[in-house]
């Protein structure tokens, strides 16, 4: 059976507890208004992340930014929108398709002529290479059990008090090698090639390697970097030590697989570079991508044509996909913004600034955009009939309830594009918009030192949250202050009804047994 003292003190905190619950109202409002304060806050969070995603998305056809004008002490400081630089370019995009892929590949930009052109590859381009002459890298056991190598006649006929020089010159430029008496070939040719690979001058061209092209014999290969005749490596012996390698007077000797001798893969340099035949015209490059035979138009050579095979066919096109992928970051960035303020009025709750920004977005789509109204400058258009676009809806797009902007027509870009003056139609009307989307990003943002909208509402929500939590903690304090007040009153009467009770059980005893009422009379007298 419980203590006296655990049943009283069971008793308290329940009857604490169930006064704290009685209290619970005072804490309903507050902690409402932190869940909404907190929703809030969360919905402008996310705003100002699909805001600056939107500015990364604008900032690619131009900006808002401070402008001087006037000089000295007239200078100006005002906000104006800038476009990006060469932004009309952007929108004058090419594609290359091609009659089949396994011999070229092409890409062009925005100065390509469309058209057809035929091109039939009659050489690639490769690089350079010397192999040197085959050498003896064999061993033997010089009697001790130890497998050594030799050094080479014309190596040891040229020692000077046990040291030699192997010398060369390579692209013009003279290298010396050192060895030593004790050195075997195959250490010569290994310093030969860590001493040029290290030489810049050298290895920016060339790479030296040392091959084993049998058990008993290596070779080095010199091979240039570069493709092409412009990059066909010279090589001649200043010494006689350098015979060893097959490196004679800098003719150009071919090579003979499996002879001795050295020599290069192609004797002649012409063999190097690449050769194509464009609409009948031989043109020979340095290189397997060739940029500058089709006007904009960039070849990458793959594969060479059989003489049967027919040339492939280029069809220089207008790329209008390549316009929707230029304006589709933007368009997302837009719809991100927009059907999120639109699917969030519980979260901004309907806060006017927001409710207005989902109306003029939604609207932008039927905003006039055109920079000019009537006056269009002169030569402005190739076209002097050509009429600016009002409307983005002229593009092809349109705005669902929703907030989402999509390209619900995409051939009316592609027929723009078909014109002159399509491509500036087009940038400018893009220009248009991003002006406009431009001055609501400006009171929304903070951007160039100037706190815009939404940091202002966090700001302020931050506060509010922070005053909240402070009414919170304050009524926290007094439920604690009552609490105990209501614990102390509830424990005197717990202790006075303990008291009572007990007296009760004692008189109880004494009528009872009145031996027991003596004794107790007789402690008194005695104390």
């Amino acid at each position: 059976m419980a203590s006296v003292s655990s049943t009283s003190n069971t008793l308290v905190d329940q009857y604490i507890q169930a006064y704290i619950s009685t209290q619970e109202y005072r804490y309903t409002a507050l902690d409402t208004k932190y869940e909404q304060l907190q929703l809030k806050q969360d919905f402008f969070t996310q705003l100002n992340s699909r805001l600056n995603s939107m500015l990364s998305a604008m900032d690619r056809f131009g900006a808002f930014k401070n402008v001087t004008t006037g000089e000295d002490e007239d200078a100006v400081i005002e906000r104006k929108y800038v476009p990006a630089n060469n932004i009309e370019s952007q929108f004058v995009t090419r594609k290359v398709v091609l009659s089949q892929s396994d011999y070229i590949s092409a890409s062009a930009n925005g100065n390509a002529l469309t058209g057809l052109s035929n091109v039939k590859v009659l050489q690639l381009a490769t690089t350079d290479s010397y192999i040197g002459a085959r050498v003896d890298i064999t061993k033997t056991d010089d009697g001790d059990g130890n497998m050594v190598g030799a050094l080479s006649d014309e190596l040891k006929a040229n020692l000077v008090d046990g040291k030699g020089n192997v010398k060369f010159e390579i692209n013009g430029k003279e290298v010396s090698v050192e060895y030593a008496e004790d050195d075997t070939n195959e250490d010569v040719m290994k310093k030969i090639v860590n001493t040029l690979n290290k030489d810049s001058d050298i290895n920016d061209k060339v790479n030296v390697a040392f091959i084993k092209d049998t058990d008993g014999t290596a070779r080095l290969t010199f091979t240039a970097k570069k493709t092409g005749a412009e990059n066909a490596i010279s090589i001649k012996s200043t010494s006689d030590e350098a015979s060893f390698l097959g490196i004679g007077d800098g003719s150009r000797n071919e090579y003979q697989d499996g002879i001795a001798g050295g020599g290069f893969i192609a004797a002649n340099t012409d063999d190097l570079n690449s050769k194509i035949r464009v609409n009948g015209i031989t043109i020979t490059r340095g290189s397997n991508t060739i940029d500058d035979a089709i006007d904009g138009v960039t070849l990458n050579l793959k594969k060479v044509h059989d003489e049967s095979d027919a040339p492939t066919t280029l069809d220089t096109q207008i790329d209008t996909d390549a316009v929707i992928r230029l304006l589709d970051p933007l368009i997302q960035a837009f719809n991100s913004i927009s059907s999120f303020v639109i699917a969030n009025k519980t979260a901004h709750g309907n806060d006017a600034s927001m409710v207005g920004l989902a109306s003029t977005l939604r609207g932008l789509v039927s905003t006039n955009i055109s920079a000019f109204d009537n006056d269009i400058p002169e030569g402005y258009y190739t076209n002097e009939d050509t009429k600016p676009i009002k409307y983005l809806a002229e593009l092809g797009f349109k705005v669902g309830s929703d907030g989402v902007l999509s390209l619900a027509d995409p051939s009316k870009i592609a027929e723009l594009l078909q014109t002159d003056d399509g491509a500036k139609l087009i940038s400018d009307a893009i220009q248009g918009f991003n002006e406009k989307l431009g001055v609501q990003m400006e009171a929304l943002v903070s951007r160039d030192n100037k706190t815009g909208l939404v940091q202002s509402r966090l700001s302020s929500i931050s506060q509010q949250i922070d005053s909240n939590n402070k009414k919170y903690e304050q009524v926290e304090k007094s439920v604690e202050r009552l609490a105990e007040a209501q614990r102390k009153q509830y424990t005197a009467y717990l202790s006075a009804y303990y008291n009572a009770q007990n007296q009760a059980a004692l008189l109880s005893v004494f009528s009872y047994s009145g031996s027991a009422y003596d004794n107790l009379v007789a402690q008194q007298q005695v104390k």
